[in-house]
């Protein structure tokens, strides 16, 4: 088995030969993961050349795994959704999405705008909705709750999310199952709306640093 062998998964085109000659320099560079501060620190991220979300059976074997920058990371993921088809492609539109609003400002991740992440949010949705919804086992989301117990989002997602909902409503369908979701819950009184561009939540005091008041809608009372 090799890092070429992708079982006729990726299509034979441009982004396919640019993918695997990332991972051919990254593997051909000395690297090595350190703490930060560390003399020469480098921010790296372990990559799956083959998927583990396409091919699973390869998750934890270490020549299916290369450490790569945070833009070269982001830049693979691009590639991937470009090199597939099919149910292939949602589940590489789902990978990209999640990498790009999880970000701080350690990752160098590829900056882009609000347009690009409008676009890849509305890929993302139409994805999520063709791969349908799946049970998410109670484990993974522990695991989930962990890994982002205390992340706050960097500016550029905060003002991309913003930007991209600005002038957006909830349908009143929507409005009224949240009202009623809240009618008669003691427990808001005195709580103020806070969000982050990404979320909302109701709070007596600011959750953090990057919160302001207000909801995501602006026709969505509290």
């Amino acid at each position: 088995m090799n890092i070429y062998d992708h079982c006729g998964l990726f299509l034979d085109n441009q982004s396919t030969k640019d993918y695997y000659q990332l991972i051919v320099n990254a593997m051909e560079t000395y690297r090595k993961k350190t703490r930060v501060g560390s003399p020469g620190y480098i921010y790296y991220e372990s990559h799956h050349i083959l998927p583990k979300s396409l091919f699973p059976q390869f998750k934890d074997c270490s020549w299916n795994q290369v450490l790569l920058t945070g833009k070269e990371h982001y830049q693979c993921h691009e590639m991937l959704i470009k090199m597939t088809t099919g149910p292939a492609y949602h589940q590489m539109v789902c990978a990209l999405w999640n990498m790009a609003v999880r970000t701080n400002n350690n990752m160098d991740r590829a900056v882009f705008g609000a347009e690009e992440y409008q676009i890849l949010r509305e890929k993302f949705v139409a994805s999520k909705s063709k791969l349908g919804k799946r049970p998410c086992k109670e484990s993974t989301k522990v695991k989930i709750g962990l890994s982002n117990k205390g992340r706050i989002p960097s500016p550029t997602t905060i003002a991309n999310s913003v930007a991209a909902r600005l002038g957006k409503s909830k349908s009143p369908a929507a409005i009224k199952k949240s009202a009623d979701a809240q009618r008669g819950n003691k427990n808001v009184a005195g709580k103020l709306w806070w969000h982050n561009g990404i979320q909302s939540t109701m709070s007596f005091t600011s959750p953090g640093e990057g919160w302001i008041k207000g909801r995501l809608f602006k026709n969505h009372k509290g």
